[in-house]
């Protein structure tokens, strides 16, 4: 027989339901089992190159829908975005005891009106923790991250973890904290009408790291990055983030 110039990967579900989204629910499964990483990348991968298609005919590909439903409410998404981010370099990294800032992006150019996903890693030293973003008490003061003032944009909704609940040595009442790591994720909207070249960007983390027994003074530590705004981008900036 003759060679095959492009061997087919149809997601379209016939009287069985697509080989591709029953893999891809595979992947999504055994990431959810096993919690390696590299089962949620392969499923994000996966999702990825069939997504043009799927959005064009969901009733066709109902398979990989439900695979995509199952990636995005399961603990998938968490990991493919740790696995892909963590193996990138930061593009900014701040210290400042206790706690190490590191910014990863999801790349460094994008055209106006596009998107950059981006996330602050922060590493809290043992023995030390920092407030949730929303704590129980009002007294206490969140952590939260923005955008200083710029021409190109805004920063767009941040995902803050939820934090761990736990009673401290000098307070009766239970409180939200973050404990050795936590990830604050957004995106950087470029406005329609950004100006084009490149600039100087910062963003700003306030937090306030505490011990069980003492707080240091509500802190803002501040990290750049370099960004290009090219009408000729196209597509929002993808590289690091699988997602947001």
């Amino acid at each position: 027989h003759e060679d095959l110039l492009a061997r087919s990967k149809d997601p379209s579900d016939g009287a069985l339901p697509s080989g591709n989204g029953v893999a891809l629910r595979v992947l999504v499964r055994l990431a959810e089992l096993t919690g390696e990483a590299r089962y949620a990348q392969e499923a994000w991968r996966g999702l990825e190159a069939f997504h043009p298609m799927t959005r064009r005919m969901p009733r066709g590909a109902q398979a990989m829908v439900l695979a995509t439903a199952m990636f995005f409410d399961g603990p998938a998404t968490e990991l493919a975005r740790k696995e892909q981010v963590t193996s990138e370099k930061p593009v900014a990294e701040f210290r400042s005891q206790p706690l190490t800032l590191q910014l990863f992006t999801g790349g460094d150019v994008a055209g106006p009106g596009k998107r950059i996903p981006l996330a602050v890693r922060i590493s809290i030293d043992d023995g030390w923790h920092l407030n949730a973003a929303y704590p129980i008490q009002e007294k206490y003061v969140g952590t939260r991250l923005s955008l200083e003032k710029a021409e190109v944009g805004r920063l767009g909704a941040v995902s803050y973890p939820e934090g761990e609940r736990r009673k401290l040595g000098f307070d009766d009442e239970p409180v939200l904290l973050y404990e050795k790591e936590a990830w604050l994720e957004s995106e950087l909207e470029l406005a329609p009408d950004a100006p084009t070249g490149k600039v100087e960007l910062r963003l700003s983390v306030r937090a306030q790291a505490c011990t069980d027994d003492r707080c240091q003074d509500v802190r803002t530590h501040s990290l750049s990055f370099p960004i290009e705004v090219d009408p000729d981008a196209g597509q929002d900036s993808r590289r690091a983030l699988p997602r947001h």
